[in-house]
């Protein structure tokens, strides 16, 4: 069979489009390869990081342990002051009190 000028140029551009699909065919592959390896760089990368995002959470944990306990301590404290100040008033006011009472004892004499 002879190819005339049209079917040699019909071919030609068949051809032609047959390679560019194949050139965009493997550039978009590549371009996908390109990002799946980018992204498994990114998670291996970010994998490396949790060690120290556990030691991390571990030590504001142990922080936060810390201050519960150091309020804790200071409520305890607060509450023993507060009864001493209630047990230093009444004993003040039994001063006063024992004072009058002495007081009128001794001054009608």
């Amino acid at each position: 069979m002879k190819l005339n000028d049209d079917d040699d140029d019909e071919l030609k551009l068949i051809i032609l489009l047959a390679v560019s699909i194949i050139v965009n065919e493997y550039v978009a592959g590549s371009e996908f390869d390109q990002k799946v390896r980018e992204s498994r760089l990114e998670a291996e990368e970010a994998l490396t990081k949790i060690p120290e995002i556990e030691r991390m959470i571990n030590s504001a944990e142990q922080m936060t342990r810390e201050a519960r306990d150091s309020l804790e301590g200071a409520e305890r404290d607060a509450d023993a002051a507060r009864e001493l100040a209630e047990l230093a008033k009444n004993i003040a006011e039994n001063a006063d009190r024992v004072t009058v009472l002495f007081t009128d004892e001794f001054t009608h004499d």
